[in-house]
């Protein structure tokens, strides 16, 4: 897309404690139409900083902020329900309860990885889940997935665009419940999300494929995390 505006700003709502991005004289509006509206300043100037980033196309791939106040308010908002549905969801096949019965290398890697974060839940939120090393989907306690849908329930819609992206790009509602809540950094986040794929490439390399979607994933990890840490400032 070409680049429409010269000058961003960020304003203060004159009633209310919200910003919104100035673009020349008219305010940021999402691709459906509604008003974008910034909680803290923090975020809001974060946000900003994307836009006057961008020179003569704006490229949304590296405005991830912007991207997920957009899913915030035209994704999260709307339907609240069913998002946290869908990251719910990711309970039932979550991918740190999923192990290799061999080779024992890869076992002990699952295991110092995994098993924190699983313990962590389980004592943070009395939610345990069955670890299996079958290939078939294992059911996992009703009361569990019951608990995580009603755990989401607690966050705001911000928080929940974070989680989501989180979850979605780890495969893991534990992952990114752990990195969202500050149990884990970024880092953490991404070596947990690739277990298996970090423990074949140290045997037999990387090609660029695998290169090129692990740094998409760090990165959406990475969004994530500064989106909630940015939310949750006062």
């Amino acid at each position: 897309m070409k680049k429409f505006y010269k000058n961003a700003a960020v304003i203060k709502s004159e009633l209310e404690s919200k910003y919104f991005i100035l673009l020349d004289k008219d305010h940021l509006k999402t691709p459906r139409g509604s008003l974008v509206e910034i909680p803290n300043l923090y975020l809001a100037e974060a946000i900003l900083e994307e836009w006057l980033m961008q020179t003569d196309k704006i490229i949304l791939s590296e405005m991830p902020l912007t991207q997920l106040v957009i899913t915030t308010i035209d994704l999260v908002q709307p339907d609240t329900n069913a998002y946290i549905d869908k990251i719910a969801a990711y309970g039932n096949t979550d991918l740190v309860c999923y192990r290799s019965s061999g080779p024992s290398s890869l076992v002990s890697q699952q295991l110092m990885v995994w098993q924190p974060l699983i313990d962590w839940l389980e004592e943070e939120y009395s939610l345990p889940l069955t670890v299996t090393t079958s290939l078939s989907p294992v059911l996992q306690p009703l009361d569990t997935l019951e608990g995580l849908h009603n755990l989401l329930l607690k966050y705001s819609v911000f928080e929940l665009a974070s989680l989501g992206s989180a979850a979605m790009a780890s495969g893991s509602l534990v992952i990114a419940l752990a990195l969202c809540r500050g149990k884990i950094n970024v880092k953490s986040a991404f070596e947990a999300s690739f277990v298996d794929e970090i423990w074949q490439n140290e045997k037999w390399g990387y090609d660029e494929e695998t290169k090129v979607r692990q740094q998409s994933v760090h990165k959406d990890l990475e969004s994530a995390s500064l989106f909630i840490e940015l939310y949750q400032k006062s």
